[in-house]
């Protein structure tokens, strides 16, 4: 395998996640919420994740909303707590559909749910 390639298609796959959860880290600051949301990107270990944390009333609410993850030139989803899902976002943003894995359902039924989606 070309390495060239693999380092350019994730170098892309690391901007498309960046970009996209900057646009949904937007939305959550326009929302009237009392939640904070604080967009956490670590490139070391390629972990993305989007918080929101706060109180609502005398409830302390700390929520991993999305959780993105660049492993094995793929994009995981780990968490995705959005209405519509995240995956259709990465898809027209330029991954391919057969680099996501929806890391939180359990490994027998990822591929169905993909072709699904």
């Amino acid at each position: 395998m070309d390495t060239s390639i693999t380092v350019d298609k994730m170098m892309m796959y690391r901007s498309v996640v960046v970009n996209v959860l900057e646009e949904y880290h937007r939305l959550n600051l326009q929302a009237e919420s009392e939640l904070e949301s604080m967009l956490v990107c670590d490139d070391h270990s390629q972990n993305y994740l989007l918080i929101l944390a706060g109180w609502q009333g005398q409830k302390r609410i700390k929520q991993v909303q999305l959780h993105l993850r660049l492993r094995t030139n793929q994009v995981w989803i780990e968490e995705d707590w959005t209405e519509d899902g995240i995956m259709g976002d990465l898809i027209r943003s330029g991954v391919d559909r057969e680099s996501i894995v929806l890391g939180f359902l359990p490994p027998q039924v990822r591929k169905q749910a993909v072709d699904y989606i």
